[in-house]
């Protein structure tokens, strides 16, 4: 009886360690082989919040957007966005750079 009991025990925390080993991977796949998700746009204001607000659905992290120099109103869309969402950041052309300094 005794066996029985220690085997259960013993083998509830082996699925628990494998369990838990597999969720780490997973939930922090993206700082271990350093993917950031990066989004470059130019003159885009006609579709720029679609593609944004599509973008932030289906990525894991932050989004940063770099604006490319647009000519239209891009950049003051992009900066609603930010206001709008935590996850947002966004970079001029020249600023670009900045993106590979910072640390998720």
């Amino acid at each position: 009886m005794w066996m029985e009991i220690r085997e259960v025990i013993i083998y509830t925390f082996f699925v628990y360690g494998i369990i838990n080993f597999i969720i780490q991977i997973f939930s922090k796949k993206e700082n271990i082989i350093g993917l950031k998700n990066v989004l470059v746009v130019k003159n885009q204001q006609d579709t720029v919040e679609w593609i944004v607000q599509n973008a932030v659905k289906n990525v894991t992290g932050k989004l940063m957007i770099v604006d490319m120099g647009s000519n239209d109103d891009t950049w003051r869309i992009l900066e609603k966005l930010k206001l709008d969402n935590y996850n947002i950041e966004i970079f001029k052309e020249e600023d670009k750079i900045k993106i590979f300094e910072q640390e998720d």
